[in-house]
């Protein structure tokens, strides 16, 4: 991206602009980031956190929630359909006129549930399931939940039925008319939402905070499976070499898993700010009141200020004693830091938007109804069931999942620089007012004194 072979010319005229707002005197133009704070790293691969940096030092933490709030509301529709392209020029091809076998309509195909929610969303009930699943009516996923409660009966979503085996833990899909390959899945494909506000906001903060891990029953197995996949998904976001095996993980990586595994089954989940780290878990109440909240960005904002840790009070410090002096050096060292909670929120933001792709892209390929789709795509085609689980999905379908997560990254990427343009506009504007004026005035001078020299 041409962004990325520009990060110094950015940074350079950024500084420019503080400059030339100090020697103005516009006060407050360019807002200035604690030193602490390493805001422009030029050795980042990853464009959105690089202009996600710019807005906070530019005009501070309260853009990055407005982004947040219109990625969510406003931009998410557009995202899903996008996604809904890219799967379809994947599965469907206009001069292909496959039709459906008998055996596939009479019988169906049986998949372990297992295969298809290895994230254990359709485990529960009630307020207890369907965290990380989209639950609304345009929603496979909720048919398949359905079926589970009324075990034995069929659930029908465009042209599927879906029935659950309570005896083997099985679902049934079976075609509901004798159709092509084409039209099933792309009527499918166009009913399906694979997006959801709620989902892709608790998948997020699932994955900076915690939260239900203890409610969906997750184990260590199921735990593996979950941050393998996460972190092959952040390779692909942030890799830049085609040639890199983004399946394999390192010993290095496996062991960051493991760590991570613990962390999460002890409700512990750090955010990691350098010299220290904040434990910042979200607990399934608190979660369920950000989701019943009006505004959802807002009730999040509050408990992140929550999570901050408080700095030692330096209130009423006209007495310096070594007393005085002391005491707060003794709570300064017990806190084991001097919190700059500014930088901090700054930083949870940009992890905030920036894992947003990540999330994306997992509810794109690796929710139950994607997988479903992937595995009846796979059925048709070669008349078996071999496709078992994500990881086959995977890495049978790179393209697919390349070709997403390009379109992800570009579409995120796009919202974010397009405000980086207007709030740079904005400060510059005054700026530019600034100097033509304190020119025009030069020159009224200038001419002032040529008519007196005549």
């Amino acid at each position: 991206m041409n962004i990325l072979n520009s990060k110094k010319d950015i940074n350079g005229s950024i500084s420019i602009l503080s400059s030339l707002s100090d020697s103005l005197n516009i006060n407050n133009i360019i807002e200035k980031n604690d030193t602490s704070v390493n805001i422009f790293n030029n050795n980042s691969k990853d464009p959105i956190s690089f202009l996600l940096k710019i807005l906070i030092s530019v005009v501070g933490v309260n853009v990055v929630k407005d982004i947040l709030k219109s990625i969510l509301i406003k931009e998410l529709p557009n995202i899903d359909l996008l996604i809904k392209n890219v799967i379809k020029n994947s599965l469907i091809k206009s001069d292909d006129n496959t039709g459906l076998d008998g055996n596939l309509l009479v019988n169906g195909f049986d998949t372990p549930v297992k295969d298809i929610d290895y994230n254990k969303n359709f485990q529960g009930s009630g307020n207890n399931s369907m965290y990380l699943s989209n639950n609304t009516s345009n929603s496979l996923d909720a048919v398949m939940y359905k079926s589970i409660g009324n075990y034995g009966s069929n659930e029908s979503f465009n042209g599927l039925n879906v029935k659950y085996n309570s005896s083997n833990d099985m679902m049934n899909i079976k075609p509901t008319s004798n159709t092509t390959k084409n039209q099933l899945l792309g009527n499918l494909i166009d009913n399906i939402q694979f997006l959801n506000k709620n989902v892709i906001l608790v998948s997020i903060i699932d994955l900076l905070f915690g939260s239900i891990v203890s409610t969906l029953g997750k184990n260590k197995n199921d735990l593996l499976t979950d941050e393998s996949f996460n972190k092959i998904i952040q390779k692909y976001v942030e890799s830049e070499d085609e040639t890199e095996n983004l399946f394999y993980l390192s010993p290095e990586e496996l062991n960051d898993i493991s760590i991570t595994i613990d962390n999460r089954l002890n409700n512990k989940l750090p955010l990691d700010f350098g010299c220290s780290d904040y434990n910042s878990f979200i607990d399934i109440e608190t979660l369920n009141e950000i989701l019943n909240s009006s505004d959802q960005i807002d009730a999040l904002d509050n408990q992140v200020n929550t999570l901050l840790p408080q700095n030692p009070s330096l209130n009423n410090m006209d007495d310096l004693s070594p007393n005085k002096l002391n005491k707060v050096n003794k709570q300064i060292n017990n806190n084991n830091k001097f919190t700059n909670n500014t930088a901090t929120k700054d930083k949870v933001y940009n992890d905030l938007v920036s894992k947003i792709v990540q999330v994306i892209i997992k509810n794109s390929i690796l929710s139950p109804q994607a997988i479903l789709l992937q595995k009846l795509n796979y059925r048709i085609i070669t008349g078996n069931n071999d496709i078992s689980n994500g990881l086959d999905i995977l890495k049978n379908q790179q393209n697919l999942f390349k070709c997403i997560s390009q379109q992800v990254k570009d579409s995120i990427t796009q919202i974010i620089f397009k405000r980086v343009k207007t709030e740079i506009t904005n400060k510059v504007k005054p700026l530019a007012i600034a100097v033509a004026t304190e020119k025009l005035a030069n020159y009224e001078g200038l001419l002032a004194s040529l008519v007196k020299i005549k």
